[in-house]
Order: C-alpha cells, then sequence, then structure tokens
C-alpha cells in the first residue's frame, strides 16, 4: 500500500512503460499524487480505496472481458498489441480450493482463448512450489498443475530461465515475511512466451535495502 508514495522514485530511477501494482490505493482518491503526466492511462480494481490491483501505462489500456468473477483481484488487459494478465492471488475462506495458486489455475483456465497470443502473465501469486504438497493444502491445483498448463502453451517463468534457476530453489527472493530478512520466499513471477525470451534486454529482481515494501518489485526490459 502507499503506492503514491513511491511511484515517482519508481518513475524517475526506471521510466518504465507499463507497471502492474499490488496492493495499490485508487488513484482517483489522490488525483493530485498520480498525475497524468507520469502514466497517462490507468486502470484499478479493488474491494475498498486503499488497496487494490492496479495497471499503470503510457500506453492506452484495453480492458478485457472479466471471465473470473469469482477472483477479484485479476485485470486482464491488452497494451500496445499485447494481452496482459495481472494477478494479485489471495486467500478465499469461503472456497479454500481457489485460494493462492489455486485461484491463479482457475483465473488463466478463464483465459485459455488469449494464451496462444503474445501475452505476459505476471503478479503476485503468494506462493512457491515448495508448499505444493503440504497437507493443509486443499487447493483446486498446485504449481506444478499451473506451470504444466502454460508450458502446453509456450509460456514460461522469465525469472527460472533467464537466471538458470529450478521451481523451489530461487537465490532472489521476492517476498520478505513481516519485513523479517530471514524470512524470505520467492512468491512473485512473470511469464512470457519462450520464443519471446531473447528478445529481453534486462531482467532484476529488486533488493530489500532499496525497496520499503515486503514484496521486491520485477524489473522487465523486452
Amino acid at each position: 500500500m502507499g503506492f503514491r508514495n513511491k511511484q515517482k522514485n519508481l518513475v524517475e530511477r526506471l521510466d518504465p512503460d507499463v507497471a502492474f501494482i499490488q496492493e495499490c490505493e485508487d488513484p482517483d482518491k489522490y488525483p493530485d499524487m498520480f498525475p497524468d503526466t507520469l502514466f497517462p492511462y490507468r486502470i484499478w480494481n479493488g474491494e475498498n480505496k486503499d488497496k487494490g490491483l492496479a495497471i499503470f501505462s503510457k500506453y492506452e489500456i484495453i480492458t478485457l472481458e472479466n471471465k473470473s468473477p469469482s477472483s477479484k483481484f485479476h485485470l486482464p488487459v491488452k497494451i500496445n498489441g499485447t494481452f496482459f494478465i495481472g494477478i494479485w492471488a489471495m486467500n478465499d475462506k469461503e472456497n479454500p480450493q481457489n485460494r493462492y495458486i489455486g485461484q491463479v489455475w482457475n483465473i488463466l483456465n478463464k483465459y485459455k482463448e488469449i494464451l496462444n497470443n503474445e501475452i505476459i502473465i505476471l503478479g503476485d501469486f503468494n506462493w512457491n512450489i515448495i508448499w505444493d504438497k503440504k497437507e493443509w493444502s486443499t487447493l483446486v491445483a498446485d504449481f506444478r498443475d499451473v506451470n504444466a498448463m502454460l508450458n502446453k502453451f509456450n509460456i514460461v517463468s522469465v525469472y527460472h530461465n533467464y537466471f538458470k534457476e529450478d521451481f523451489g530453489k530461487e537465490k532472489n527472493p521476492t517476498y520478505f515475511h513481516r519485513y523479517e530478512e530471514n524470512k524470505r520466499y520467492h512468491t512473485d513471477y512473470i511469464y512470457l512466451k519462450k520464443n519471446t525470451m531473447d528478445t529481453i534486454k534486462k531482467f532484476s529482481v529488486g533488493q530489500h535495502n532499496e525497496w520499503d515494501s515486503d514484496h521486491m518489485p520485477l524489473f522487465i526490459e523486452i
């Protein structure tokens, strides 16, 4: 939360064309702190004005039909000819099978018709493959299932292909539980077409000492 206090720093340091932000306040609540000069296009989805999922872009954002209304925090869009599915996977007390990576599975299955296109899938999955086989996991699908399904569409994880690391053995954490240095996990991801991997100019994970957040940002330049 509090992206309004970090947006200027992000733009000045990196000048991104597109930014997907989880736990973001509604920009319309703070119009003076979200000037159109930084990002002329934006959309936001959330249950309250202080916490939601947002997309900021220099290019027009075309919103697609919401095919998974039971999964509250996801945004299917098209920007500059490329499809995007931004996901912030949450707990689901009413439907435990739809929690976290199970929610990612359910969302992606609702949008299979666009997975053959140029697409970027990204966000906070709140999950690592090390938790797949836990006794308390009663999910509709696990991370291995998600990867297997995406691989059928030649969609792969950027981090694991770029750094040549296995799932569950990531050296660069993206999440520090309760901001604690010794409780570090990799739970945030970007996926794209395998044949697009060769077009990546740069990919990196934000460092904990540089970003005032429990989740570290992922940066990709294509």
